[in-house]
């Protein structure tokens, strides 16, 4: 999910709808003050089962809102998937129970949410959260947040007709079913569901966006081994989704490398990005450290400093988070003036596993960000891009007339040759004023 949402550098996603909603799971956190609500209610119209809550919903106080968590299945069934020599019998046992636990705990919360809903409490959009499905969750993270679905989104819809029989177990692994008065039926409220989500599948992907394929149903199934019919439509469905996927990958490729030239950049473009998300991955789960913060920013803001900045602390105190937290700062403690800030996270990369080529990479950054040349024989070798760094830092800090902050990570690895001590990490903070 979390890959979907990155969907600008996904170059296809493909969505398969046929005439199943998905399963719909029930959630997994809850925010304390709605968990609350729902509890209230449930207990004001004596819900079926309401007890469940407090015996699969624990409060985590640590959680920034505090939040309810839900238990883990082996915390009250201990023998759910397990599969040991001699567990089979205790083992179907408690997938029942869960099944059966699973099922009230989706009617507790669902009427509840709606009573909240009804009472102006919730919204349409907090009251679908606890209807909706994988596969709907799924799109939303992915075709729906693209900018133009057209030029990166494969959507195939098939839809069954002719099937009657709902009580034909086969029949139900292909539609949502329901048992209505002791009969088993399509079940409408799902279905109302689906057709809400192909409705904004179509919306966001136009009339012609999306490739229709109508299947009658048949004895046995959906089986090219014995209707022929079926053959021809799952081999224009390999065929269409291969010839899709192909097409808008190399259409996605071609577009990258229009956007990005390599050759008229001394940058690594991929490598550049590596050490950008790598610092919004530490930056997400930071917490605390604000009087070292306090003391990189005011570093920064003293102009009379001509020392880098370094940090160092035993392995596992977070200086890598800080130093990613600093690099985020920058925006916020420059109060929107110009600056520069390069970061690298020496070691989590090919281009960063050397000394020579993380000098090299950065020098090449900091000259693209000042559309200027390097000097060629500037980084010709080790010995001549120590001498070189110094005088571009300078031309470019002129050029630009704005600080240049550099950040390096993970020092250890490249000063241990150096004889420092072995339990220490350093990190280094550089920055160059303009003249």
């Amino acid at each position: 999910m979390k890959c979907m949402s990155d969907a600008a550098s996904v170059p296809c996603i493909v969505a398969i709808i046929g005439d199943r909603y998905g399963f719909r799971p029930i959630p997994t956190e809850i925010d304390r003050d709605l968990y609350d609500t729902l509890h209230s209610l449930a207990t004001e119209h004596k819900l079926q089962d309401t007890k469940l809550l407090d015996t699969w919903y624990k409060l985590d106080e640590n959680a920034l809102p505090p939040t309810y968590i839900l238990q883990p299945i082996r915390s009250q069934f201990t023998f759910y998937g397990d599969h040991s020599p001699g567990c089979e019998e205790l083992r179907n046992k408690d997938t029942n129970n869960w099944q059966h636990t699973f099922q009230s705990l989706q009617n507790i919360l669902r009427e509840s949410v709606k009573l909240a809903f009804d009472r102006k409490f919730v919204t349409q959009d907090m009251l679908h959260n606890f209807t909706l499905s994988v596969t709907e969750l799924e799109i939303g993270h992915g075709l729906l947040r693209v900018k133009d679905p057209k030029t990166s989104c494969l959507v195939f819809h098939r839809e069954i007709s002719g099937a009657m029989d709902f009580e034909d177990r086969l029949v139900q692994r292909h539609f949502d079913c329901a048992n209505t008065n002791g009969k088993m039926e399509r079940n409408e409220d799902i279905r109302r569901l689906q057709s809400e989500l192909k409705e904004k599948v179509k919306k966001k992907m136009g009339n012609t966006g999306i490739k229709e394929f109508k299947v009658t149903w048949r004895d046995g199934g959906i089986n090219p081994k014995l209707h022929k019919d079926h053959e021809m439509y799952l081999d224009q469905f390999c065929k269409e989704l291969y010839n899709g996927v192909v097409n808008l990958t190399e259409n996605a490729v071609l577009r990258q490398q229009n956007k990005i030239r390599y050759s008229d950049y001394y940058s690594e473009y991929q490598e550049v990005l590596h050490h950008l998300h790598f610092c919004q991955v530490k930056c997400e789960t930071f917490c605390g450290r604000e009087d070292v913060l306090q003391s990189i920013k005011g570093y920064l803001n003293d102009a009379s400093m001509r020392k880098p900045l370094v940090l160092h602390a035993s392995s596992g105190g977070g200086k890598t988070s800080v130093m990613a937290m600093a690099m985020k700062s920058l925006k916020t403690w420059y109060k929107g003036k110009s600056y520069v800030g390069v970061i690298r996270f020496l070691g989590t990369s090919p281009l960063s596993s050397n000394i020579y080529d993380v000098l090299r990479s950065v020098c090449g950054q900091l000259a693209d960000n000042a559309d200027r040349m390097m000097e060629p024989v500037g980084y010709k070798s080790m010995k001549n891009i120590i001498e070189y760094i110094r005088r571009l830092l300078k031309q470019i800090s002129t050029a630009l007339k704005c600080p240049i902050v550099i950040l390096w990570t993970r020092l250890i690895s490249y000063l241990r040759h150096m004889m420092l001590t072995p339990c220490h990490g350093y990190l280094c903070l550089y920055r160059q004023m303009s003249s």
